[in-house]
């Protein structure tokens, strides 16, 4: 998660998750849980990070593996080429979830790079996502808006903000 929620991520397993064992992996302390983690004693079910620790250490990160990988704030993937991209798109897991208020903000590649963390291959390699769907939907071709929406789309969770707001 990006560094300005984790310790709320954190906060709300401990609320709503109290049996779960929780640890962040931050700063000067993630050394420590890497020895742990190396010697698979005493590991917590949650580990919370940012992205940017995952930039820093996935070569070390990318030797373990994961039940479960989530991303909040999934657009922090969204340029496939970027380092932390990169990153999370190497660590191993055998699920994985992505979170984002906005999965597409300028360009249908961003849809395709968290769509490649979440299942590699899933719309084909980027020059194929981008031959099949993204040139032909900027040149305003219909069919292609209309089959990319029925591939994705079940694999899509969308909430209106007067869905959410109460809880918000």
């Amino acid at each position: 998660a990006p560094t300005s929620v984790v310790y709320n991520w954190l906060s709300e397993a401990e609320k709503f998750a109290p049996q779960l064992k929780t640890a962040l992996f931050l700063g000067r302390d993630r050394n420590e849980l890497l020895k742990q983690m190396k010697k698979g004693k005493d590991m917590p079910d949650v580990i919370f990070t940012t992205y940017g620790i995952i930039r820093r250490d996935y070569e070390t990160l990318k030797d373990y593996q994961f039940d479960y990988l989530i991303l909040d704030e999934a657009q922090n993937i969204k340029n496939p080429e970027s380092v932390g991209a990169i990153a999370c798109k190497s660590l191993k897991s055998l699920h994985r979830l992505a979170l984002s208020g906005t999965p597409v903000e300028n360009r249908l590649k961003e849809l395709w790079s968290i769509f490649d963390f979440l299942m590699p291959d899933f719309l084909g390699n980027l020059r194929e996502f981008n031959e099949t769907f993204e040139r032909p939907i900027e040149n305003g071709v219909p069919e292609a808006g209309q089959k990319l929406r029925k591939i994705v789309h079940p694999f899509i969770l969308r909430r209106l903000k007067n869905q959410v707001e109460k809880e918000l």
